[in-house]
């Protein structure tokens, strides 16, 4: 018989990504006058591309958590869901961090 090897891969991990949604993400500050959730979403998305065997799970939040995603692995289910989201979709006003990270 033949000799096997095993090939050792790093852990996956499960990744949770929070965005702020709440009215101040609309400011745009950033470069090219892109918001802070144009920003922040853009950045979120260049990290999904890039993963390789982890798991993501989406989360909006202003003072309350908005599940939007599961863990999943579906990265383009992620990405599209992502690229939709919009400020205070769920109408709860504030930023609450230490709320939504109990």
């Amino acid at each position: 018989g033949g000799v096997q090897t095993e090939v050792e891969r790093p852990p996956s991990l499960d990744l949770i990504f929070l965005i702020d949604v709440s009215s101040s993400m609309a400011v745009a500050d950033m470069r090219n006058q892109m918001t802070r959730l144009g920003a922040a979403v853009e950045i979120a998305d260049r990290l999904v591309a890039k993963l390789k065997s982890d798991s993501t799970a989406l989360f909006a939040f202003t003072s309350q958590l908005v599940p939007l995603v599961p863990l999943t692995w579906d990265r383009t289910f992620f990405r599209l869901v992502l690229r939709e989201i919009d400020f205070n979709q769920e109408n709860y006003f504030g930023t609450d961090y230490k709320a939504v990270l109990e």
